[in-house]
């Protein structure tokens, strides 16, 4: 399951994509460890989610970060960190989709995949629904 990160996040049933609700945020996020047994070197992680956001600042060029965050722990204990899939952020009509596909280089032992929204100066909110996390 999801845990808080940062300065966290409350489960809404006000928004969702599918199911019954999502994750809303105002400053921090929701961080959940996933271990994939078949991450392997020469495979690929894709990480992608559904976001919807509400007076948030448009993201491009900072400051505000809204996205779909990932840190890679490899079975040597090395890390790559801070792979994301970007939303735009500023009011949206529905929900936005972002990707991001990483090449493995190394096995992999666990995923740490955010959903995070934090560093804007206004009073928004975003919602984050339907995270997944595939090795092709």
């Amino acid at each position: 399951g999801w845990s808080p990160y940062m300065g966290g996040y409350a489960a809404s049933t006000a928004e969702s994509r599918s199911g019954q609700q999502s994750i809303a945020v105002k400053s921090g996020g929701a961080v959940q460890k996933l271990y994939p047994t078949n991450a392997v070197a020469g495979r690929k992680l894709k990480l992608s989610g559904y976001a919807k956001s509400v007076g948030v600042s448009p993201i491009h060029h900072g400051p505000a970060v809204m996205s779909v965050y990932a840190d890679v722990k490899f079975v040597d204990g090395s890390w790559l960190r801070g792979q994301e899939a970007e939303f735009a952020g500023g009011t949206t009509e529905g929900w936005e989709y972002a990707e991001n596909t990483i090449p493995l280089l190394k096995d992999v032992e666990a995923v740490h995949l955010y959903a995070v929204y934090y560093g804007d100066r206004g009073d928004g909110v975003a919602y984050f629904d339907d995270f997944d996390l595939q090795i092709l």
